[in-house]
């Protein structure tokens, strides 16, 4: 139900924009507490994260709704990959990077299309 510790503690986690404060073996074992309570459709479960990042005030980069939705989707079994890039085409100044999460290599972020991901270390891609 809405109302129950896991939906809550899962809104929470959606909504968190102090990342590197936060120590990640406490973040992944939250996740993991939750994940079954908040990953049924994973298009749905982005938009729901970019809706209460909204909520927060000030602004939240894609950097940290990406970890928390690779985190959501990962603890719920789904093979989610954190994938940043670069703009194809980079305006003057400082390069507009952008973080999104694929799975099976889709991204669940329509505007991942402009970039150019970098290569996902460890793996040779």
């Amino acid at each position: 139900s809405p109302g129950t510790g896991k939906s809550k503690l899962a809104r929470g986690l959606a909504t968190a924009h102090d990342w590197p404060v936060i120590r990640s073996d406490v973040v992944r074992r939250a996740v993991a507490w939750c994940a079954p309570a908040v990953a049924p459709f994973p298009p749905r479960l982005a938009e729901l994260v970019t809706v209460a990042a909204q909520q927060l005030p000030g602004v939240t980069t894609c950097l940290p709704r990406a970890i928390v939705l690779e985190g959501l989707l990962r603890a719920s079994g789904r093979p989610a990959e954190l994938r940043i890039g670069v703009a194809s085409l980079p305006l003057v100044g400082r390069p507009d990077t952008h973080a999104w999460v694929e799975l099976d290599g889709v991204s669940l972020d329509e505007t991942a299309k402009g970039y150019t991901p970098l290569p996902v270390f460890g793996t040779g891609v």
